[in-house]
């Protein structure tokens, strides 16, 4: 029995031994993990939490600075300890970044906010417009692409409506418009034929009244009114007091939109912006 105890007894401790037989350096050494593109650093005294996927690229990634050249932006290159070298690896504090997200929702929150103030601020406006007798915010649309943009060109340009007709799908580009919209925005038809509306919109337009009003006339509403800010081709601004309506062919299937535009204030206390 004793010789049984004592035999069982030497092999539990060579089995406790057996890791003090390994170099000291394997011991304290690092081991790096390449996993989904990012790495995973772990020790046997020490594990660092797995940064975010943007703050470290892959260690095979083709670097695109500038040779000779330091990229602030690129990330610490690291590796392994070898057998001479115990110090602890760590990421500088001047190259850890903040998460990605949480830039993008603070600048999402900050355009979502912009977009509120402009929208009451323009409906303040729209509401005074429709307050003044001096203003004019009512107009007989009209109900089909010939009505809007006639065939006579005398007619067309003679027409004191700045009228400027789309498409009603994809991103509604501009088909045409007369004499009257040109000398309000500065373009002539043929710029603007096959283009969107994006060219007369900056930031300071009113982008949720303009979403709301289409909604209405996807909807059946014959007539949407909003105020928003246009940009001109020169870049200067002015308040546009907008209508929109449907435009149908003669079996009454939506075809286009027709808009027109009257301005009812230049903004000048502010930069052009193009």
């Amino acid at each position: 029995l004793f010789v049984v105890l004592f035999s069982s007894w030497i092999q539990r401790f060579s089995e406790a031994m057996t890791p003090l037989r390994r170099p000291l350096s394997t011991l304290r050494s690092y081991i790096i993990i390449q996993e989904q593109s990012h790495y995973l650093i772990i020790s046997n005294r020490q594990r660092i939490e797995k940064p975010p996927p943007h703050t470290l690229t892959s260690h095979f990634q083709t670097p695109t600075h500038v040779p000779g050249k330091a990229n602030p932006s690129s990330p610490p290159r690291i590796h392994p300890t070898n057998s001479t070298h115990h110090s602890t690896m760590s990421i500088p504090a001047d190259q850890q970044t903040t998460p990605i997200k949480k830039y993008q929702f603070v600048r999402r929150l900050k355009s979502r906010l912009a977009r509120r103030r402009i929208r009451k601020e323009d409906e303040k406006i729209l509401r005074a417009a429709r307050d003044d007798a001096t203003i004019q915010t009512e107009f007989d649309l009209p109900k089909t692409v010939k009505d809007a943009l006639p065939d006579d060109a005398e007619k067309k340009n003679n027409d004191g409506r700045a009228i400027v007709v789309t498409e009603c799908t994809g991103t509604f580009n501009m088909i045409g418009c007369n004499k009257a919209w040109e000398n309000l925005c500065g373009y002539a038809e043929c710029e603007i034929q096959g283009k969107d509306s994006s060219i007369l919109q900056g930031p300071e337009t009113n982008y949720d009244g303009l979403r709301d009003a289409v909604s209405r006339l996807f909807e059946g509403e014959q007539q949407a009114t909003v105020v928003t800010t246009n940009y001109r081709k020169d870049g200067s601004r002015f308040k546009n007091l907008l209508t929109l309506g449907p435009l149908r062919d003669d079996n009454g299937k939506l075809t286009h939109f027709v808009a027109i535009l009257k301005n009812i204030g230049d903004v000048k206390d502010a930069p052009k912006y193009h």
